[in-house]
């Protein structure tokens, strides 16, 4: 018998604002649909350094989908190419800045994200 592991954060809660409120009440909480998304977002969390989605990814196969919450809004943001592209710049042409952990740490997060692990 295989050993499963379940994660699921709360849905009400933005995974990459690590907040509670919608940002619009038309703007809905969505979940990943695709092992592509999450690997998107997971992209995104490592150039960030976005500690919750980071933590998250420790517990998880490369072949898992977590069952995470986002605002449409908020992922087009956090994973626009051009930011993640200069963040990346950045820190290559400024090692000794950490330029990644700079740009993380101006958004301090509201809420502790919190994992509930479910072995099936």
């Amino acid at each position: 018998m295989e050993n499963s592991i379940t994660l699921e954060v709360s849905k009400d809660v933005c995974i990459i604002l690590e907040l509670s409120l919608d940002i619009k009440s038309e703007d809905s909480l969505i979940s990943l649909q695709t092992l592509n998304s999450w690997n998107t977002l997971l992209n995104a969390a490592k150039i960030r350094n976005h500690a919750s989605i980071l933590d998250l990814a420790g517990y998880m196969t490369s072949k898992e989908i977590p069952r995470v919450y986002y605002h449409r809004k908020c992922m087009i943001v956090f994973a626009l190419k051009r930011d993640l592209v200069a963040l990346r710049r950045k820190a290559v042409s400024n090692p000794s800045d950490d330029a990644v952990a700079i740009c993380s740490a101006k958004r301090q997060p509201r809420i502790k994200v919190m994992f509930k692990i479910t072995h099936l």
